[in-house]
């Protein structure tokens, strides 16, 4: 009956990882500590004190916003933002209003067409900004009491705000993902959602062709504190259900202009009123008097921007032309300690270009398998390669040389993976006899009448027992197709 289209905009808020909060001296990582020792007077909202600025905060907050294509400000403020809630104990937080530090920035994103090809498309920034987190609220240790845990204020926060032009979940979840990615490369913060490093508030709506041809819009619904990519996609799933159920019920748009905060339910896979929205007006924003505005010229911009790694969209796309897939090239780029490894490795045989095919067929198959193993299902688990990059790269290469089978080699990283052997060690076990296939072959046929009478009799299981036996015998030294082109040779005679 309608045609819909979905807008959605996000508002990431990533903790910075700086030793000190934003405007104190207190530990930084709160996780799993005691409430409230890491708090002092000046997070804690004591009459009389003075914030200090972080300035590696300013640094990061400089970098992430290189790292994401903006326009960094030379002149940015702090504003204080309003608004009474419990764990907010001065009562405002510090933040930045209309002087952010990075302003009109971009991601690239990845989507399948409908041929199945990778087309770009790119989200654009409005903003990121810094500003200090509030403390947490506890209501699940009493019926009676709220209990308060402050170590979380004045934590530093980077909000970084998309324009609304994502239209699904799915393209959603590409640039969250794109955005965790390049925060933890350039080491702004390690984007832990388990520790509530990383956070979504979902802005949603759908834009309602109806049937005379006019538009009409749904109001836009803020779904605050998602802590997972999995609930981001649930989330605005529900949401666009829920819209279109309510907007067909009723056929009527809301065109008083106001905006509905809702809360993420995991358990019941929905969201529920909180509270009608507010706007900046209600947050009462003026510049706080306390702290000084920051000038930033163009030299420690420059000096940041000569720290910069490649970036993960860049490396994705290089990698999809080394005939990696879709797949591999995602879990690579995903953790920075992998794509380091893989680019070191390509380096080194960069001038041996015959190695470089079958050693991406083991990167993407044996070592990510491996890695996968190691660390379990956990997305924030670290990564630890066991075995050198020279030592990957010689495995390879005795292969491809046929100094061993694939097998064999197979053997050798399971036994340096997992037991700590040592490739010269493993090596040192390789027979250096010079192995007669011919005569081996012939020797198990000959041994094996039964069987041979049985193979000419039309049982080709058989053969496969042969080449059994015919492996067992040349201690996987032999490739296995060579073993089979003269099997069928002889058997054929």
């Amino acid at each position: 009956m309608y045609k819909y289209s979905t807008i959605i905009g996000l508002e990431i808020h990533v903790q910075l990882d700086t030793k000190t909060k934003l405007f104190c001296s207190c530990n930084n990582e709160s996780f799993n500590a005691e409430p409230n020792i890491n708090i002092c007077p000046i997070c804690s909202g004591q009459p009389g004190t003075l914030p200090v600025m972080n300035k590696q905060a300013i640094n990061f907050a400089i970098k992430a916003g290189l790292a994401m294509n903006c326009e960094i400000n030379k002149h940015t403020k702090w504003d204080r933002k309003s608004y009474f809630y419990p764990d907010l104990p001065k009562g405002y937080q510090i933040s930045q209003f209309d002087q952010p530090i990075d302003k009109d920035g971009y991601i690239e994103i990845f989507l399948e067409n409908e041929n199945k090809e990778l087309v770009s498309k790119k989200i654009r920034l409005e903003r990121a900004h810094l500003e200090e987190d509030a403390g947490k609220s506890i209501h699940d240790r009493s019926i009676e009491y709220t209990y308060l845990d402050y170590n979380r204020c004045g934590t530093p926060l980077l909000e970084i705000v998309s324009k609304p032009d994502m239209t699904s979940s799915v393209e959603a979840e590409l640039y969250a993902r794109e955005i965790r990615r390049r925060m933890r490369y350039i080491e702004v913060s390690k984007c832990d959602m388990e520790k509530g490093h990383m956070r979504f508030d979902i802005n949603v709506n759908l834009k309602v062709e109806k049937k005379d041809g006019e538009f009409a819009y749904t109001p836009i619904a803020e779904v605050k504190n998602v802590n997972s990519f999995r609930s981001l996609v649930r989330a605005i799933e529900f949401e666009i259900a829920r819209q279109k159920e309510e907007f067909e019920k009723t056929e009527i748009v809301k065109n008083d202009g106001n905006k509905t905060t809702r809360l993420w339910n995991d358990n019941k896979g929905a969201t529920a009123q909180m509270r009608t929205k507010e706007e900046a007006a209600d947050y009462r924003y003026f510049p706080d008097p306390d702290v000084m505005p920051v000038v930033i010229d163009e030299n420690w911009i420059e000096e940041i921007r000569k720290t910069l790694p490649e970036m993960p969209s860049v490396r994705f796309n290089k990698y999809l032309g080394l005939g990696l897939s879709k797949t591999i090239s995602y879990s690579v780029v995903d953790n920075i300690v992998l794509a380091n490894y893989l680019d070191d490795c390509l380096a080194l045989i960069s001038n041996k270009p015959e190695l470089e095919k079958e050693f991406l067929n083991w990167f993407g198959r044996d070592l990510l398998s491996q890695i996968n193993q190691s660390s379990g299902e956990s997305e924030d688990a670290a990564i630890i390669i066991k075995i050198a990059k020279e030592d990957l790269i010689e495995l390879v290469e005795l292969v491809v040389n046929r100094k061993i089978t694939r097998n064999l080699a197979k053997e050798f990283l399971v036994e340096i993976w997992d037991n700590g052997k040592s490739l010269e060690e493993l090596k040192s076990t390789i027979s250096t006899e010079v192995i007669d296939l011919e005569e081996v072959v012939s020797r198990v046929i000959s041994n094996s009448q039964n069987m041979l009478e049985q193979y000419k009799a039309g049982n080709e299981k058989v053969f496969n027992v042969f080449l059994g036996l015919i492996m067992k015998e040349t201690k996987g030294l032999v490739n296995p197709q060579e073993i089979q082109a003269k099997l069928k040779d002889i058997l054929s005679r």
